[in-house]
C-alpha cells in the first residue's frame, strides 16, 4: 500500500490479446485455420500466436508475485 511506500512511483504495465481479423477470402490462403490453434509440425498455428500474448502472461505473473510479497 502507499502507507509502506509512501514515496514510490505507480507503475504502468501494458499489453494487448486483441487479434486483426481475416477475411473470408483469405481463410483459403491459410494452411491451418486461421483461429484453430492448431498443433502440428512442431508449433501453434493461427491468426495471433506469435503476438504479445506471452508478455500479458509474464505482467500477470509479476503482479501475482507483488501482490503475494506485500
Amino acid at each position: 500500500g502507499t502507507d509502506e511506500a509512501p514515496n514510490s512511483a505507480p507503475g504502468l504495465l501494458m499489453s494487448h490479446i486483441d487479434v486483426v481479423p481475416v477475411s473470408n477470402a483469405d481463410v483459403s490462403a491459410w494452411d491451418y485455420p486461421p483461429f484453430g490453434g492448431t498443433v502440428a509440425e512442431g508449433y501453434v498455428w493461427g491468426r495471433g500466436t506469435l503476438d504479445v500474448k506471452v508478455t500479458l502472461m509474464a505482467i500477470l505473473e509479476a503482479v501475482e508475485d507483488l501482490l503475494s510479497s506485500g
